[in-house]
């Protein structure tokens, strides 16, 4: 069978993930070497992890939840006094120490404060809040877009048009945005993202013609469509199963708190320096993100 083709297939495939893949990535794999229209894995293993991982295909997807809270075990090597930026054996070593004798008693003592029902978000989840925060900062709100279209000659009665050929853009490469990211690196997918912001704000910060306008919301709404799903699927991947309400609700608390520090300087500055210098912020702001990125991000 031709394995681009899409086909119903039933059941659960035990995987043995091998080092260097994530989780999503080798559901993706063998979705694709299956052709199977459906698919969805019962728990996330890190790249730098391997072992059993059950892959759920068709009507089997209804019982993965199931199986994400069923108990597991895991075999761990770590080695104490080092620090690396992704908290992983993988990661750049930024400060190592010397670590002290240790017994038994020392081992079991702080095992003990690790065991049983533990409500912590781990560093990657905590690392895509601030992402998004960033992203928040460099985006400010969109009725900006429609002070802007003002200045550039839309008639008022008009400057819904703004909201709509956003939306549209929006709506219309969401999801081909989503299939995206089950193939791709987050990493990589969420930094092409933040290019068509850079570009829409530089464009917009010229949209003396109206057409620089147009140009201008259009890669706006490319943007929202890269990054908006994407960011949630990430919060989704790194928060505990049994925290992800309380996982969302930090997330959208960071970013409506982005949001307003966000547009007030946006206010500010539209009213001080001018529209142009507002949105050549924004893509200052953008770029930035952007190198944060490329510099440190958790393992996919």
């Amino acid at each position: 069978m031709n394995p681009t083709e899409s086909r119903d297939v039933h059941g659960i495939l035990l995987f043995d993930k091998p080092q260097g893949l994530s989780s999503n990535r080798a559901l993706q794999r063998v979705r694709h070497l299956y052709g199977a229209d459906k698919a969805g894995h019962t728990g996330s293993l890190d790249p730098l992890a391997t072992g059993l991982l059950p892959l759920c295909f068709g009507e089997a997807t209804k019982i993965a939840g199931l199986l994400l809270g069923s108990r597991k075990a895991y075999e761990t090597e770590a080695r104490l006094g080092v620090t690396t930026e992704t908290d992983d054996a993988e990661g750049k070593v930024l400060k190592t120490r010397t670590v002290p004798a240790i017994d038994d008693a020392t081992i079991a003592a702080a095992l003990a404060k690790l065991t049983g029902r533990i409500a912590q978000m781990p560093p990657a989840y905590w690392w895509v809040v601030g992402a998004g925060a960033a992203l928040t900062l460099a985006r400010f709100s969109e009725a900006f877009l429609v002070l802007r279209a003002q200045q550039a000659g839309v008639a008022l009665a008009l400057t819904p048009v703004v909201m709509v050929l956003m939306n549209v853009v929006y709506s219309l490469l969401a999801y081909p945005f989503g299939k995206l990211a089950d193939s791709m690196s987050h990493r990589m997918l969420l930094a092409l993202g933040i290019m068509p912001l850079i570009a829409a704000d530089v464009l917009l910060a010229h949209a003396g013609h109206r057409g620089w306008l147009w140009a201008g919301l259009v890669c706006w709404g490319v943007h929202m469509a890269a990054t908006q799903g994407l960011l949630a699927a990430m919060v989704a991947d790194t928060a505990p199963e049994n925290l992800r309400g309380t996982a969302f609700g930090l997330f959208n608390l960071a970013s409506g708190i982005a949001m307003l520090a966000a547009s007030v300087v946006a206010g500010v500055l539209w009213d001080h320096f001018g529209s142009s210098v507002t949105f050549l912020a924004g893509a200052v702001f953008a770029a930035l993100s952007l190198l944060l990125l490329t510099r440190r991000f958790p393992a996919d």
